[in-house]
């Protein structure tokens, strides 16, 4: 059973890197935005939080970061960057104490990817305990099993 679900979770991650790397498409798009909130999930609940990927445009982000620290004028480089410089997306706390925007797209993409070997083993196992972990099982196995 146990190689079974492995085979099975290596299935959902090439899917995953297959459509992640469509990034033209809508669904590529998609799929990112779907991966990051289960990412963020993840590492709310199986890491305190330490990975968790900001976005700047999130209010409930911004607070937790000010929370964490974070001062006005690192908000606004941020947000003003945002616009030019990089994506709204950034890392911050323990292991990035000033804040770390990610720059590209590929570069958030490549940084989901590098954690599927950990999230997706929690998707499978607990597919209903967030509604982003929902998402991905739907997505890449309820919708594949039913024809």
């Amino acid at each position: 059973m146990e190689k079974a679900i492995n085979t099975m979770v290596e299935s959902i991650k090439k899917s995953i890197i297959r459509d992640l790397n469509d990034v033209y498409s809508v669904k590529g798009n998609k799929v990112l935005k779907m991966l990051l909130k289960a990412y963020n999930d993840f590492q709310e609940s199986e890491r305190d939080g330490v990975g968790y990927i900001f976005d700047i445009n999130n209010t409930d982000d911004i607070k937790c970061c000010i929370d964490g620290g974070m001062t006005s004028y690192e908000i606004g480089k941020l947000y003003l960057g945002s616009h030019n410089d990089h994506l709204p997306y950034f890392y911050f706390g323990c292991n990035y104490p000033i804040p770390q925007p990610i720059n590209t797209w590929n570069e958030l993409r490549m940084n989901l990817v590098a954690w599927l070997d950990e999230l997706l083993p929690n998707v499978v196992a607990y597919p209903y305990a967030y509604q982003s972990y929902r998402d991905v099982y739907t997505c890449y196995v309820t919708d594949v099993m039913v024809f």
